[in-house]
């Protein structure tokens, strides 16, 4: 049986998803079509979909309180997608976005507006936790051809820092192929045969200043493979180019560098007095962590400028030209 929809305005399905999301959709049209049998066989309840795509067009998201543009996405499409109950697999041939923007504001005890935004309203009674149950056996499998992100805008708006700052991506730029993802045997890490990252036009300044702490002009990461079985990323190259940093050290000591990165990277400084309680030791079963190995790195033509107001009298240093090459680079 085919079947398809087009041109459906997302708002008509406000009664269903707005028990599961508190963000408020402006805008937004969606497409799909696919082929189905039902049931899939006499081992599935499931039905078996070949051919179906799905698309989303001038999505625009905004916050709770609709002042704040959360999510622009113009352009989403994934097509080739086929659900095999019988065989527990699902495939997709592509996913693309295109010139989508996204914002996210995180606060000062690192919470995320974006994702708050999404979080389910809270239930008024929550039911009690069912006895534990041995997990299920029965293992599915994903894979996704190609994914292609192009021309995606980011702000993030940082208040854990101790300085807050200010996040900007200009443009970011993703391909992939052959992502592949087995509940039974990856333990949440995908398989990524091919991938490139390109960065463009990133800027970090503090929030009450436009002047640029760090400005990266593009970033390029190609020949990225993801190996979950051998807990490995490897990454071909990485070479940026025409990029500043400028440098700051307060008249107390504090450097703008550190004082603008995320908590999660910087942690607030601890107050004096008694010492703090150690932490937990990690669990014994912990997931191993991946191992990275880059195969060249080149930083060219960046420029860096350190001015010290700690000093009696300040101090200005400036260095241009900065290149620096390395190879075979590893964890």
């Amino acid at each position: 049986i085919r079947d398809s929809l087009e041109g459906v305005p997302i708002t008509q399905f406000e009664p269903y998803y707005r028990q599961f999301v508190k963000a408020n959709i402006k805008t937004g049209s969606a497409a799909a079509g696919f082929t189905y049998r039902y049931p899939a066989g006499p081992e599935s309840p499931l039905p078996a979909i070949t051919d179906a795509r799905a698309a989303l067009e001038d999505l625009i998201v905004v916050g709770p309180k609709g002042a704040v543009r959360l999510i622009n996405l113009p352009a989403f499409t994934i097509e080739g997608v086929a659900l095999d109950p019988v065989k527990q697999v699902v495939s997709a041939a592509s996913l693309r976005l295109t010139n989508a923007y996204v914002r996210a504001d995180r606060d000062k005890s690192g919470g995320i507006y974006l994702l708050e935004a999404f979080i389910p309203p809270a239930a008024d009674s929550q039911k009690p936790a069912p006895p534990d149950t041995p997990a299920e056996t029965n293992p599915w499998k994903a894979r996704l051809e190609e994914a292609v992100v192009e021309g995606l805008e980011l702000i993030l708006n940082e208040n854990s820092a101790r300085q807050p700052s200010v996040y900007r991506l200009g443009e970011v730029s993703v391909r992939a192929a052959g992502i592949e993802y087995d509940t039974g045997e990856m333990d949440g890490i995908p398989l990524v045969e091919e991938a490139s990252v390109t960065l463009r036009d990133f800027k970090s300044s503090a929030a009450d200043a436009e002047d640029a702490i760090l400005a990266i002009p593009t970033l390029e990461v190609t020949g990225i493979r993801v190996d979950p079985f051998e807990a490995l990323v490897t990454v071909a190259s990485v070479i940026t180019r025409q990029g500043s940093a400028a440098v700051q050290r307060e008249a107390d000591g504090r450097i703008n560098v550190v004082e603008s990165l995320p908590a999660i990277i910087a942690p607030p400084e601890k107050p004096s007095g008694p010492a703090q309680t150690e932490p937990a030791p990690a669990e014994e079963n912990a997931a191993a962590p991946l191992t990275a190995r880059m195969d060249e790195i080149e930083v060219a033509d960046y420029t860096v400028s350190f001015k010290d107001l700690s000093t009696q009298t300040p101090a200005l240093m400036y260095l241009d030209q900065i290149a620096i090459k390395a190879g075979n680079v590893s964890t």
